[in-house]
């Protein structure tokens, strides 16, 4: 399960994040505000993808031990856009 922490807190976050961003936001968004906005959830969309996937892949570890790889590499994906940012 230790797999599915770093996905997981990753995704919680970047959904903390944009949250904080819509609430101190006075009035409408401009351009600019809007690609942030964007940024903030497409992170949090990737995140969310990868934590999906994590834990379903960790699921499966018990009958065959590959899985365990492909939920690692999930966390070594969140870790790469973590790095990326």
């Amino acid at each position: 399960m230790a797999a599915v922490l770093l996905p997981v807190l990753l995704f919680t976050l970047a959904v903390g994040h944009l949250a904080w961003s819509l609430a101190w936001l006075s009035g409408g968004l401009t351009t600019g505000e809007q690609v942030v906005q964007r940024m903030y959830l497409r992170a949090a969309v990737i995140a969310a993808v990868l934590s999906y996937a994590a834990y379903f892949f960790i699921r499966r570890a018990h009958g065959d031990p590959t899985w365990r790889w492909a939920a690692w590499l999930c966390t070594g994906s969140a870790l790469l856009t973590l790095v990326m940012r």
